[in-house]
């Protein structure tokens, strides 16, 4: 109801389909809160990359673009977007980030092995494999619960 004055007149732009921060927990979000985007915005798309749909807000190709919060904070740290022409309007809560995934049939040593493994790895060799993450820690399944809430909504739309 709020969004009326502004239908169809700005436009939008997802990263990527396969993209969790740049599409699945926008795109989840939006439809908790009633929001079709198709309906809201005067034209959707997928940019390709986050920091692309930064430079076409920046350079007002585009009215708004979902972003990773990290591709933001790295942009605006090095000069190439700054808080006047991308302004910061949602951020969704924090959700399960590069999860590392195994079957259930491994054997538990191997499983153990591999947990310890990642969870000890030092902070300079996950920057050095290319995340922006200082490492691992295990989690739950309740705490992925939201990561499985978003992909069956997602597949109902």
């Amino acid at each position: 109801e709020k969004l009326q004055p502004f239908k169809k007149k700005y436009t939008f732009t997802f990263t990527d389909p396969a993209s969790t921060s740049g599409y699945a927990v926008p795109r989840f979000f939006m439809h908790k809160a009633g929001i079709k985007p198709e309906d809201i915005f005067k034209k959707i798309g997928y940019i390709g990359a986050h920091d692309a749909g930064q430079l076409a807000v920046k350079h007002k190709i585009l009215d708004f673009a979902a972003c990773w919060d990290k591709t933001y904070e790295d942009m605006i740290r090095d000069g190439k977007i700054d808080t006047n022409s991308n302004m910061l309007i949602w951020i969704s809560d924090e959700i399960p980030e590069s999860p590392i995934a195994y079957r259930r049939d491994l054997p538990k040593d191997v499983l153990e092995l591999l947990k310890d493994a990642f969870v000890k790895m030092p902070e300079n060799l996950a920057r050095i494999q290319g995340t922006p993450y200082k490492g691992y820690r295990l989690i739950s399944e309740e705490e992925f619960k939201i990561v499985v809430e978003i992909k069956q909504v997602l597949d109902s739309l």
